[in-house]
């Protein structure tokens, strides 16, 4: 039970209730002892269901952020390839420009 008490330097919420769970079913304990039992057993069910449901969150949130960092990986990727694309496209009217001035220039 030393296990299952949330005060305890020792606390370990599965091995409580996986050895708690064996004491409720070989039925060794006082009759005062075994209310205890079943309200410490209820507890860790409760407190592992919730450290499962916190790990399973963490590991959703670890995957969003890993596919966030690769899409913006992608973002950046395709922001330089439409940065080099609007320098070739300024070069280009620039070209342009220039050809068209030397039409209307006079001709000597």
């Amino acid at each position: 039970m030393i296990y299952g008490l949330p005060s305890s330097n020792l606390f370990d919420g599965q091995k409580a209730q996986n050895l708690l769970q064996q004491l409720l079913q070989e039925n060794v304990l006082f009759h005062s002892q075994l209310d205890f039992g079943h309200l410490l057993f209820d507890y860790l069910i409760a407190i592992n269901k919730a450290n499962k449901s916190n790990r399973d969150d963490q590991k959703r949130v670890e995957s969003a952020q890993q596919k966030n960092e690769v899409l913006q990986v992608k973002l950046d990727a395709t922001q330089q390839k439409l940065e080099a694309v609007q320098q070739k496209l300024n070069e280009l009217k620039n070209i342009e420009k220039s050809m068209s001035e030397r039409e209307l220039a006079p001709r000597k």
